[in-house]
């Protein structure tokens, strides 16, 4: 009996097509993801009802307790204000009051949303071992920490970016309407919530619109809808932002400099990320270690029992280095699928 083929167009139906990653990782991978995701989800929810910091407190008081009519104010106006952010943490408080945990709901839950969908698209496309490393850098990193719990629109911002992201490189040149209308979604939520985000939301579509081989009036006509709805909202504050476009912080005192995108990631990585106050340190310590430790593991073992299994069985091997080098999921030597592992045991 012949062995069942696939040809070469039966498994191309797109980049990120899933190599039922379940069966080619050990089974002992999924404890050091549990606990990567319990160290994750502690630390967020421990820092739910902390006592508000200035700029939360600042949003909370002014505008989501002040009400519908704060929001586009041009004389309550700063840049503290996310108006997304705000207008759905004022409908979220009048049916369940105005704590803490409650003010950063819309900050909590949008941020773990985009880690699950990065992680998860990090294991479609490129396999469990950076899957992990994504996993891994989230949870120890006191900045993503931070942001992500802060009763802000930064939890949203990551969930528009993250979108942003993995929607155009998922469907790269064959996009479908399900796509574009997320990545309109996000670039209206990211606009609304946080203003330059228009730039990132341009730059993702463009680059887009150059690739796609159909459809690309289409992209172009969603966007200027995002645009145009972005726009209609802020009409109030449209001539102050206009104003004020080259320059940050709650009072618009911080200047944009032409280095200012060169030298502010070396910042946000290397300053604020290690910079957060004794005591934040000393709290998210040991959580961090063994998120680290728990990572480092897994990718360490991950990628040793690959290489231990293609040593051992070279026909293995050689299938992997044929589909690996189209980038796509294959099969080989049957109907075995290949994952990170090289084979199916």
């Amino acid at each position: 009996m012949a062995e069942p083929t696939v040809a070469h167009g039966d498994v191309a139906g797109g980049a990120d097509r899933p190599s039922q990653p379940s069966r080619s990782v050990p089974g002992w991978w999924w404890a050091l993801v549990a606990g990567l995701v319990v160290v994750v989800l502690v630390t967020r929810i421990a820092g739910l009802d902390v006592s508000l910091w200035w700029d939360e407190a600042f949003t909370a008081n002014r505008y989501v307790r002040g009400g519908r009519s704060t929001f586009l104010d041009p004389e309550l106006y700063f840049a503290n204000n996310h108006v997304l952010f705000t207008a759905l943490a004022w409908a979220t408080t009048r049916l369940l009051g105005t704590s803490e945990p409650v003010l950063r709901l819309w900050a909590v839950i949008p941020a773990l949303a985009a880690l699950g969908v990065l992680v998860a698209w990090s294991w479609r496309r490129h396999g469990a071992a950076v899957a992990t490393v994504a996993l891994t850098a989230i949870a120890v990193s006191p900045l993503a920490l931070a942001n992500s719990i802060q009763a802000r629109g930064y939890g949203l911002t990551l969930l528009a970016a993250t979108v942003l992201l993995v929607v155009p490189v998922a469907e790269d040149r064959a996009p479908t309407w399900r796509g574009d209308l997320a990545v309109t979604a996000a670039g209206a939520a990211g606009m609304l919530t946080f203003p330059p985000m228009v730039t990132l939301y341009l730059a993702h579509t463009g680059v887009w619109f150059l690739r796609r081989q159909r459809a690309r009036w289409r992209l172009v006509l969603l966007t200027a809808a995002a645009g145009g709805l972005a726009a209609a909202v802020y009409l109030p504050l449209l001539t102050l932002l206009a104003e004020r476009a080259d320059r940050v912080g709650s009072r618009f005192a911080d200047p944009i400099t032409w280095w200012s995108p060169v030298i502010a990631p070396l910042q946000l990585v290397g300053g604020t990320s290690f910079a957060l106050g004794r005591g934040e340190v000393l709290i998210w310590s040991l959580p961090a270690v063994v998120a680290l430790l728990l990572g480092l593991v897994g990718v360490a073992t991950i990628l040793l029992d690959g290489r231990v299994r293609r040593t051992a069985d070279p026909a293995d091997a050689r299938g992997a280095d044929v589909v690996g080098s189209d980038r796509r999921p294959g099969v080989a030597r049957g109907d075995r699928p290949l994952g990170l592992a090289g084979g199916d045991r």
